[in-house]
């Protein structure tokens, strides 16, 4: 069982979202195969970056890639390989970058009220043109590329929101503005969109307060479950086919007397603070 006073966007997005689906992460504490896979590719992906911020220069970013990630047979899109040709359309799309690195991936943990602990991770902080921002790198693998409707998903944003909120508070008070860098992992060109975008938002104080009121309310109704069983976390059916899938939708559809068949062989223990993160497919 999940510890209810220590939270995150991850756990509060997902407990909104579908309650079974927050039973299998959270409670179960399992991950399908797939998404492990997409997780280890996106946290050496922020590695490289950070390689290439400090240096200028692709090959470092390469080799620190390599050294975070190891090629599965399992995934033959998320591959050292691609990654380099990801680094090097990078390079060649922000050849002269005006980021400076400030702090590189710090864990902050916010206060909320007196009920918990809202946890993050953030990927950077940064200058940029000379403005302090919090940077956020994001990869995605849809087909189309990085679109309109996609960026439309950061607006509103708990997770962009909270992060404002926890760096102002923390650490800064200048950190208000967020640096959404988005990476698109496939192999030739996106069907529509982009391979690569950033995108800036500003977090206003309305944000700031909103965010600090949901993040109370949900964390208090997860707190005050006391029944923890498989049957009390009812499902939302609405949701099974958001982002392309919901990842539990094999176990949600099978007959109980299979279900932990198919966890044994599609399915992973979780690692760790791993909610503190995201992929977006």
């Amino acid at each position: 069982m999940p510890d209810p006073s220590r939270v995150s966007y991850s756990s509060l997005r997902t407990f909104q979202t579908c309650q079974r689906k927050y039973y299998y992460e959270y409670v179960r504490r399992i991950l399908p195969i797939g998404r492990r896979l997409a997780l280890e590719f996106g946290s050496s992906w922020h590695e490289a970056l950070s390689a290439y911020f400090k240096t200028q220069a692709v090959q470092p970013a390469v080799d620190t890639f390599n050294a975070h990630y190891e090629d599965s047979p399992d995934d033959t899109m998320r591959t050292r390989q691609t990654a380099k040709r990801m680094l090097q359309r990078y390079a060649e799309k922000y050849p002269t970058d005006s980021i400076e690195l400030v702090a590189d991936e710090r864990w902050l943990e916010l206060p909320i009220g007196s009920i918990g602990l809202y946890v993050m991770k953030i990927d950077k902080l940064v200058t940029w043109h000379g403005e302090p921002y919090i940077m956020e790198h994001k990869t995605t693998s849809g087909y189309q590329g990085i679109t309109s409707s996609f960026l439309k998903s950061f607006k509103p944003n708990l997770q962009l929101r909270g992060y404002a909120k926890g760096v102002s508070t923390l650490v800064d008070p200048a950190y208000r503005s967020i640096l959404v860098d988005i990476a698109w992992v496939g192999r030739g060109e996106p069907k529509s969109g982009e391979p690569f975008l950033r995108y800036e938002e500003r977090v206003e104080d309305w944000e700031l307060v909103e965010f600090m009121d949901t993040a109370e309310i949900v964390t208090a109704h997860i707190g005050a479950r006391k029944d923890t069983s498989f049957a009390s976390y009812t499902p939302d059916w609405s949701r099974c086919h958001d982002y392309g899938g919901c990842p539990y939708r094999p176990l949600c559809t099978a007959a109980p007397s299979i279900r932990e068949r198919i966890i044994a062989e599609g399915y992973m223990e979780k690692p760790t603070r791993e909610e503190a993160k995201d992929v977006v497919e």
